[in-house]
C-alpha cells in the first residue's frame, strides 16, 4: 500500500514538473490595464442677470464675473477653457478656484487662452479677452483676483485701467494678485472687462511654454436684496448657482397695468443636453372674495383669475441684452394660465442641444392685463401693457408656482420633447 501511494505520488510530480515546463516556450503578453467606466455628469446651473419692475431695474446685490468660455476674444470667437493646466498653475484665486483642474470647480473660473496653448510659443504672443455683464445699483465694493502666464499688459474695465503688471510670474498661490476696483469705474446698465495678457516667446512646446489668464470679479452692491420703490414689489439678482430659495417673482401688490421683465441664463457642465423650463405646482388661488369681485359676477372658489389675465413673452435671448429683437427666436406668447412646458432646447425646436459648458440667454417679459402691439416685450422704455382688460374679478386673487429648469441628456435620446418631462 506505501509503496502505490508513493508511485502515485511521483507521477504526480513528475505531472507537475512536465507543467511548469511549457514555460519555456517563446510566449507574450498584451494586458489593457485599469479599464474604467465613469458616468458622465449634467450639472445645471441658473442665474438671473436682470429684473424689472415698471422700467425700474433690480438693483445688483452680489455679481460674479469669471474667466471662462464666455469670455469673447476681440479677434473674434469665444475663449478656449484649456485642457492642460501646467503644474505651477496653483492659483487658487484667494481659496475660490481649486488649483490642479480646470472644471469650474467652486467659484466658475477656468483658465482660458484663445486656443488649446499657444499657437507659435517660441515668439511673443498677446491675447485680449473681453466680457460684457450688467449692472444695476451703487458698488459698495469690488475685487479682482487674477492669475496669468506670463503677464497682463492691461486690465481695463469701461476704458479705466485697473492694473497691469510686466512680472511673468504671476501663476502661483503666492504671485497671483488681487485688485481693489474703484466703485466709479462701474456704470448702470452695460459694462465691458477687458484684459490683455502676453505669453513669452520661448520653448516651442506648448506644455513646456503654456499661456494662460485666470480671474475673478466680485461686486457687491448697496441693496437689501433689491426692494423696488413699487408697492409690495421685491427682486433679486443672483449669479451662477444651484437654486435653493430664489424667486423670480415676488409681488404682492400687483395692479392693472404692471408689468416687468426679466432675463435668466443656463448652465450645464459638461454635456450637451435638452433645456426646458417648466411651471409646477401652479395654484391659482381665490384667496378671499371682496365686494368688487362679486359684483363683476366672480363668485366661485376656487380658482382664481390672476392667470388668465397675466400675459407673457419668452424668447431665446440670444445676444443676451434682455431685449426681445426681432431676430431672436420666440419661444411662447401666452397668459400664465397655459404657459407649461417651455421648449428652450428640445427636439421640437430646431435649434439643436444645449452644448456643454456653454450659457443659453432666456427673456422673459409679463404684463398684468395684455401686451398689445407686434411683439411688445417691455424692453423698450415705454412699453405698451394694457390693463384694462384685467377686470374687478381679479382682486385679492393669489397665483403661485414653482419654475423648475430641467435639462436631461441630448446623447441617445434624439425625440425628447419638453412636454413629456413628468417631474417627481
Amino acid at each position: 500500500m506505501k509503496k502505490i501511494l508513493l508511485s502515485l505520488g511521483t507521477i504526480a510530480i513528475v505531472g507537475a514538473l512536465v507543467a511548469g515546463a511549457t514555460g519555456a516556450f517563446f510566449n507574450d503578453t498584451e494586458v489593457s490595464a485599469n479599464n474604467v467606466f465613469t458616468a458622465g455628469a449634467i450639472d445645471l446651473k441658473v442665474d438671473q442677470r436682470l429684473a424689472s419692475y415698471n422700467g425700474e431695474e433690480c438693483p445688483t446685490c452680489n455679481l460674479k464675473v469669471v474667466s471662462d468660455e464666455t469670455n469673447l476674444l476681440t479677434t473674434g470667437g469665444n475663449a478656449v477653457v484649456l485642457s492642460f493646466v501646467h503644474p505651477s498653475w496653483t492659483a487658487d484665486l484667494d481659496g475660490g478656484h481649486v488649483a490642479g483642474v480646470n472644471d469650474g470647480s467652486n467659484d466658475g473660473s477656468k483658465w482660458i487662452w484663445a486656443s488649446q496653448g499657444p499657437t507659435t510659443p517660441s515668439i511673443d504672443q498677446s491675447i485680449t479677452f473681453e466680457k460684457t455683464f450688467s449692472w444695476s445699483g451703487i458698488v459698495s465694493t469690488a475685487n479682482l483676483y487674477i492669475a496669468t502666464d506670463n503677464n497682463y499688459v492691461t486690465v481695463v474695465l469701461n476704458g479705466n485701467t485697473v492694473a497691469s503688471t510686466l512680472d511673468d510670474n504671476n501663476f502661483t498661490t503666492s504671485t497671483e494678485d488681487t485688485y481693489a476696483v474703484p466703485a466709479g469705474y462701474f456704470v448702470n446698465g452695460t459694462n465691458i472687462l477687458s484684459i490683455t495678457v502676453r505669453n513669452a516667446g520661448g520653448s516651442s512646446n506648448p506644455q513646456t511654454n503654456p499661456a494662460g489668464l485666470l480671474y475673478k470679479l466680485l461686486v457687491t452692491g448697496q441693496c437689501s436684496q433689491g426692494q423696488y420703490g413699487t408697492p409690495g414689489g421685491f427682486c433679486e439678482i443672483w449669479s451662477e448657482k444651484d437654486l435653493d430659495d430664489e424667486k423670480f417673482f415676488n409681488f404682492g401688490d400687483v395692479k392693472p397695468g404692471d408689468y416687468g421683465r426679466n432675463l435668466i441664463s443656463f448652465h450645464v457642465d459638461n454635456n450637451d443636453s435638452w433645456l426646458c423650463l417648466l411651471a409646477d405646482n401652479v395654484d391659482n388661488d381665490e384667496n378671499v372674495i371682496v365686494d368688487p369681485e362679486a359684483t363683476a359676477g366672480d363668485v366661485t372658489d376656487p380658482p382664481g383669475e390672476l392667470g388668465s389675465n397675466i400675459d407673457l413673452y419668452s424668447w431665446n435671448d440670444t445676444n443676451n441684452n434682455g431685449v426681445y429683437d426681432s431676430t431672436e427666436t420666440l419661444i411662447r406668447h401666452s397668459f400664465f394660465d397655459v404657459f407649461f412646458d417651455l421648449p428652450i432646447n428640445d427636439s421640437s425646436t430646431g435649434n439643436g442641444s444645449f452644448p456643454g459648458g456653454q450659457t443659453e440667454y432666456f427673456g422673459l417679459a409679463w404684463c398684468a392685463g395684455t401686451w398689445n402691439g407686434v411683439n411688445p416685450t417691455a424692453a423698450t422704455s415705454n412699453p405698451v401693457c394694457d390693463g384694462t382688460t384685467m377686470g374687478n374679478t381679479v382682486q385679492t386673487d393669489k397665483l403661485t408656482a414653482d419654475l423648475v429648469a430641467y435639462t436631461e441628456q441630448w446623447r441617445n435620446n434624439p425625440n425628447f420633447l419638453c412636454s413629456s418631462v413628468v417631474l417627481p
